[in-house]
């Protein structure tokens, strides 16, 4: 099992739940859910979710948390495209979740709520959790991969769309840890 579309209605409402209070539809993360929990939050430049590198260091962190499924679960109405999956942590299973939901705004979650990765269409992806997670996800130093984002998000191609993120997020993990 790598990617596995979730049809049941009843299992897709009590799956959607885990995202309540989590994510401002339909491509930002609660602030004040994220401050209740303390957690670190660093975006991550993406054309449609995630990369091979991105995948790799996701997965790694995953597996390292023992998540072995993760659901993901559209933060926008769809109408004729799934809105919950499940998918394995592996990099293979992050990847054909990348190939199938790329256009698409959605939340990886595990049912402890205890991650979360917001997978946006407008060219970011969010990675929030305790410190140690995100720095293994994100694949080095929380503080570099922050200087990073912002740089790029500097570039005029962006209109000032990344600008907003940083804005947004400044607070929840630039420097820290």
């Amino acid at each position: 099992m790598c990617l596995v579309t979730i049809e049941d209605e009843f299992e897709i409402k009590a799956i959607a739940g885990l995202k309540r209070g989590m994510v401002e539809e339909p491509a930002h993360l609660a602030l004040t859910w994220l401050s209740e929990n303390r957690w670190i939050v660093v975006p991550r430049l993406s054309a449609s979710h995630f990369n091979d590198l991105d995948a790799g260091s996701l997965s790694e962190a995953l597996i390292e948390k023992k998540y072995p499924l993760l659901f993901g679960l559209a933060t926008e109405p769809l109408a004729s495209f799934p809105t919950c999956f499940a998918l394995a942590t592996s990099k293979d299973g992050l990847l054909r979740f990348s190939e199938k939901c790329g256009l698409f705004n959605f939340v990886l979650v595990p049912a402890d709520r205890s991650i979360a990765v917001l997978c946006t269409a407008y060219d970011y992806f969010l990675v929030a959790g305790p410190p140690q997670f995100v720095r293994h996800a994100v694949g080095g130093e929380i503080g570099v991969a922050w200087k990073h984002f912002e740089q790029e998000a500097l570039d005029p191609c962006w209109e000032g769309r990344l600008k907003k993120v940083v804005e947004s997020y400044r607070n929840m993990g630039s420097g820290s840890a």
